[in-house]
């Protein structure tokens, strides 16, 4: 899992690194950003992210616009100082909303929860995707006929009707 982290504290910095090598070694961290000017062009490199890990406040303002202007889908879990912005996060594809000092543990488990939802629409994707597929219905193209001795195909273009009587199907 590729992750953008965007936290201006050096020490929370290190406790995500530090979690993420104990516990979630094939995660990356494939940026790290600590300003808002740095995350609009960090996103333009690294738009395929998995997760993203950032504070809401930063020196130029909050997170929300970017990710609002951006119209980015990728899963947040956010950092805050208060519980102030903890119903605006979650407009904005939050997966967990975690108030600073950060702890290991509660990181922890916003992560188990990434996994989980990850999964989740996995789950969704493949049944949406199987559903799909079986409804969409296939016809016959032709029709096996007999004439006395002899069997023929009858395409579909060809046939007007069907007429049965007595067992038999004209």
């Amino acid at each position: 899992m590729n992750i953008l982290l965007a936290i201006s504290n050096p020490v929370e910095h290190q406790l995500v690194r530090n979690t993420l090598s104990e516990s979630f070694s094939d995660w990356k961290i494939v940026a790290v950003v600590q300003s808002l000017e740095v995350f609009r062009t960090s996103w333009k490199n690294h738009s395929n992210v998995d997760l993203i890990l950032s504070d809401i406040e930063f020196s130029e303002g909050l997170i929300f616009k970017e990710l609002s202007e951006k119209k980015i889908q990728t899963p947040v879990i956010f950092l805050a100082a208060s519980e102030h912005y903890a119903f605006q996060s979650f407009e904005h594809n939050c997966v967990d909303y975690l108030l600073k000092p950060l702890d290991e543990k509660r990181l922890f488990r916003a992560f188990q929860k990434v996994i989980q939802l990850k999964s989740t629409s996995l789950n969704v994707n493949l049944i949406s995707n199987l559903l799909a597929n079986q409804s969409q219905k296939t016809f016959k193209k032709r029709f096996l006929t007999r004439l006395g001795n002899r069997f023929s195909f009858v395409t579909v273009d060809n046939v007007g009707y069907f007429y049965s009587e007595e067992g038999m199907t004209y």
